[in-house]
């Protein structure tokens, strides 16, 4: 199974990151190999740690137009021990998923573990609030069509996706329009932080063999703001 992990950096008073769990691969992952994305993990006091299981209805979905005419079919893989598939045009979490029947997901990751953000972890402790409640959402904003989402644009070699068949890496640069996506923290299902716009800047390693066991891929973002959404209710 490829271990993946999504790194979205905040632009906070104190340097903060929001992730899902580390895999070893990432852990110990060269981005020095990276030379078409400047985007990097950080090392925070701050970060919370958030997972999203399919079995659990959660996760992320990556699709491509079925008419391998079109022009957002997504291209052809060519990275060293790549399977060659169709590289996903577009990205969105469970809940704005385009499958049908729809997938009725709530959210695309849940808060499972807290570092630093003391207040913040008092205050769910105080109040009896699970870690689980809390959920990290992206895609197109729900009165948009799911082509709004985060997409790779013209999927040009050099400018949208950088590969080749002498590396096993793949860089893609997924865009959006920011007024048509959003990334926000939920309570429930009740919106509570909105986060900036970033693009997606995602690095495919594929690993020294043709199998998926020593693939690894990451989702990087630019530093963004959160602001906290007006006229909540308290907890």
């Amino acid at each position: 199974m490829r271990k993946s992990h999504i790194s979205l950096v905040l632009a906070l008073t104190a340097t903060a990151a929001v992730s899902t769990p580390l895999a070893a691969q990432a852990a110990t992952f060269d981005y020095s190999r990276v030379e078409n994305i400047t985007a990097r993990p950080i090392d925070s006091d701050h970060v919370l740690n958030f997972f999203g299981d399919p079995s659990d209805n959660q996760g992320f979905t990556g699709f491509s137009n079925l008419d391998f005419t079109a022009p957002d079919r997504g291209h052809l893989e060519i990275s060293k021990n790549a399977p060659g598939n169709p590289a996903a045009y577009y990205t969105t979490g469970r809940p704005r998923s385009p499958e049908e029947p729809a997938t009725g997901a709530t959210r695309s990751t849940s808060l499972n573990d807290v570092t630093g953000f003391s207040n913040f972890f008092s205050y769910l402790n105080d109040n009896s609030i699970s870690l689980s409640t809390i959920g990290l959402s992206y895609g197109q904003k729900s009165d948009r069509d799911f082509t709004d989402t985060w997409n790779l644009g013209e999927d040009k070699l050099g400018q949208d996706w950088f590969a080749s068949p002498d590396s096993n890496l793949e860089e893609r640069i997924y865009r959006a329009n920011p007024d048509d996506v959003e990334i926000f923290i939920s309570y429930e299902d009740t919106k509570i932080i909105n986060f900036g716009y970033s693009d997606f800047y995602t690095i495919f390693d594929y690993g020294d063999s043709l199998g998926v066991t020593d693939d690894f891929d990451a989702i990087l973002t630019d530093p963004f703001t959160a602001d906290i959404v007006e006229g909540l209710d308290p907890f």
